[in-house]
């Protein structure tokens, strides 16, 4: 494995990498929704006076899963916004490198154990922490996501 591209322990950190892990999943499901949103012509966020989300439209009503996922389909809450962070979505995995893309996909896509990806691509357990954490952070940092981890 090529260590070059991959985010130093002292740079790790500097993040609280737990908290990123957390956003990154509540950003997955986000995506998942807004890709929703897009391809149905009648689903739509709406705010409810109480500030409450509600996706409303011919599909089921999603309820959201966090204070995080909530707030962040509140800050997108236009179509454009939401095809905006669709688009960049696949651009933040292009920044990462081949392994951390990898492990990446696997672990918060596919969402394979541990142990089988660890096996698969014959990492030690201090190799898939430092490239998960690694992947984390890139991926938050590229797409801005880092400035909402003091929000929850």
């Amino acid at each position: 494995m090529n260590y070059t591209h991959i985010l130093t322990d002292f740079m790790i950190k500097q993040f609280d990498v737990k908290k990123l892990e957390e956003i990154v999943k509540a950003f997955l499901e986000l995506v998942e929704t807004a890709t929703l949103i897009l391809d149905d012509k009648d689903y739509y966020i709406r705010i409810t006076p109480t500030y409450e989300v509600e996706l409303v439209g011919k599909s089921s009503v999603r309820n959201t899963c966090s204070k995080i996922e909530t707030f962040m389909i509140y800050e997108y809450d236009s179509k454009d916004k939401l095809r905006d962070l669709i688009v960049k979505y696949p651009s933040a995995l292009e920044k990462l490198t081949k392994e951390e893309k990898e492990l990446f996909i696997r672990c918060f896509i596919n969402k394979e154990k541990k142990t089988y990806i660890q096996e698969s691509m014959i990492l030690h357990q201090y190799q898939y922490d430092r490239l998960k954490k690694s992947a984390i952070i890139k991926f938050c940092v590229f797409l801005g996501l880092d400035k909402y981890i003091n929000n929850f």
